[in-house]
C-alpha cells in the first residue's frame, strides 16, 4: 500500500473501505482524491520540485492516475451512456450543437483540433511525442 493510501485509510479510521456504492464511501473517496490533487498542486507550485518530495510526489501521481483511470472508465461505460439515453435524437443533436458552440468560444474556431495541435507541439518540444518511448517492452516468450 502506498503512503497516500495508508494515510487516507488512517484518516478515515478504517483499514479498508467498502468498494460498494455507499454514499459515505464515495464521500471519503472524493476527499482522498482532493487531498492527492492538493498535494500535487502544492508540491509543484513553486515551479521547482524539491528532491525531498520526489518519492511522495511519484506516489501521489500514481494515485492520481489510478483515480483518473477509474473515474473516466465509469464515465465512459456508465455515466455518459446513461445520460445520452435520456435524450431523444433531436435533443441530443441540439445539446451536441450547444457543446460545440461552447468549445468554439473556449478554444477558438477550430476548437478541439486547435487545442490538440497545441498540446502535440508541447509534447514534441518536451520529447514526449513518441509513445513508443514509453511503451513497456514485451515480456519474454514462454
Amino acid at each position: 500500500m502506498s503512503d497516500v493510501q495508508e494515510s487516507d485509510s488512517a484518516a478515515f479510521g478504517a483499514e479498508i473501505l467498502s468498494t460498494d456504492n455507499d454514499p459515505l464511501y464515495r464521500f471519503h473517496q472524493w476527499q482522498a482524491n482532493l487531498r492527492v490533487t492538493d498535494y500535487i498542486l502544492g508540491v509543484t507550485k513553486p515551479g521547482k520540485i524539491s528532491s525531498n518530495h520526489a518519492v511522495s510526489l511519484a506516489d501521489a501521481l500514481a494515485a492520481f492516475v489510478r483515480m483518473y483511470e477509474a473515474h473516466t472508465a465509469a464515465e465512459d461505460t456508465i455515466v455518459f451512456p446513461a445520460w445520452k439515453a435520456t435524450f431523444s435524437a433531436k435533443q441530443f443533436e441540439d445539446i451536441s450543437d450547444k457543446f460545440e458552440e461552447i468549445e468554439h468560444s473556449k478554444f477558438g474556431t477550430d476548437g478541439f483540433e486547435d487545442a490538440r495541435k497545441r498540446i502535440a507541439a508541447i509534447e514534441n518540444e518536451l520529447g514526449l511525442s513518441d509513445l513508443n518511448t514509453f511503451t513497456a517492452p514485451l515480456p519474454p516468450t514462454l
